[in-house]
């Protein structure tokens, strides 16, 4: 029979995030900038247990949102999936091809 190990993730703390952010920065010259925050971005999300950097940073946004709000009710609300334009530039376009694969199925919630 398999064992498995699961081991819990750190704490995310944003302060402490933002400063190796700010530390990986220091000095930089600004064409290494974008390789290396892709990088960072991208180790710290696995290090937190998120899969990429866009789940990662989603998960940050709504921490700080639930931090500063406070005892104010907050509710977020963001689209699942993006679809194609009504109109412009024409209908039926897509900028990219990042949307869900038509040919796999998926859950939508």
């Amino acid at each position: 029979m398999a064992t498995y190990s699961h081991e819990i993730p750190p704490i995310l703390d944003i302060g402490a995030e933002a400063k190796i952010i700010n530390d990986n920065l220091e000095g930089r010259a600004e064409n290494t900038t974008t390789p290396r925050m892709k990088e960072l971005g991208l180790e710290r999300a696995k290090i937190h247990g998120w899969p990429n950097v866009y789940s990662f940073t989603k998960a940050m946004g709504e921490m700080v949102i639930g931090t500063m709000s406070s005892d104010l009710p907050t509710v977020i609300v963001r689209p699942t999936i993006i679809g194609s334009t009504i109109q412009d530039p024409f209908p039926g376009w897509i900028q990219g091809l990042r949307s869900a694969p038509l040919n796999k199925p998926h859950l939508i919630s």
